[in-house]
C-alpha cells in the first residue's frame, strides 16, 4: 500500500494514537524481518533500512534477549551497508544501536555476532577519528577474545589509528606486543 501524497500518510500516521506508535513500528519491523529473512537474503539486504529503522523505532519494548540478539544482528547488516557506502555517521549509529542491545553474558553466548559489532564498530570509529571511542571498542575485543587471531583486526584497527595521532611510540609498542605473543623475535 503507498500514499499518494505525503499528507495524506501524515493523516493516517497522526490517527495511531503516540503512545502506540513504538509497538506499531516494531510490529511492522518483526513482520519485514520475517517476510525477508526467508531464504530472500537478496531482498533483506536490498532493505535492511527499512527494517532496521522499523525495529529500532520500537527496540525498547524488545525484552526477549533472544529477539534483541536478532535486532543486533539486523543492525550488523545495516551498519557494515552503510559503512561500504560511507555513511559513517549513520554506521556508528546501526552498530552502536546493536552493542547496546547485548549483555555482558553475548561475549560467551553470540561471540561472532559480538566480535563482528565491536571490530566494524573499531573500523566505523577509526574512519571518523573517534579515539577514545575506538580505545574503548578495541580494548573490548583484547580482552574478551581467547585467541590472539579473534584480536588481530582490534590490535591492527588499533595501530593504525595512533599515525594520525602522531602517536609513533605506542604503534610500535602495540606491534612489537603483538609479535611477541605471536612469538615472533623482534
Amino acid at each position: 500500500f503507498k500514499f499518494t501524497h505525503d499528507q495524506i500518510q501524515q493523516a493516517a500516521y497522526s490517527l495511531i494514537p503516540a503512545i502506540e506508535r513504538d509497538d506499531f513500528h516494531l510490529g511492522i519491523g518483526r513482520k519485514l524481518l520475517e517476510v525477508f529473512s526467508l531464504g530472500k537474503t537478496k531482498a533483506m539486504q536490498n532493505n535492511i533500512f527499512l527494517v532496521a529503522d522499523q525495529l529500532l523505532r520500537g527496540v525498547n519494548l524488545i525484552e526477549d534477549q533472544e529477539e534483541k540478539n536478532k535486532v543486533a544482528e539486523v543492525c550488523l547488516k545495516a551498519g557494515q551497508q552503510a559503512s561500504k557506502a560511507s555513511d559513517v555517521l549513520l554506521a556508528s549509529t546501526y552498530l552502536d544501536l546493536g552493542i547496546s542491545l547485548m549483555n555482558r553474558r553475548s561475549w560467551r553466548d553470540q561471540y561472532f555476532l559480538m566480535l563482528a559489532l565491536y571490530n566494524t564498530a573499531s573500523e566505523v570509529a577509526y574512519c571518523r577519528g573517534n579515539w577514545k571511542k575506538l580505545e574503548k571498542i578495541t580494548g573490548e575485543v583484547i580482552v574478551n577474545s581467547p585467541s590472539l587471531n579473534d584480536k588481530i583486526v582490534a590490535y591492527s584497527t588499533r595501530i593504525y589509528s595512533y599515525g594520525p595521532q602522531h602517536k609513533l611510540p605506542d604503534a610500535i609498542k602495540t606491534g612489537c606486543d603483538v609479535l611477541q605473543s605471536l612469538n615472533e623475535p623482534i
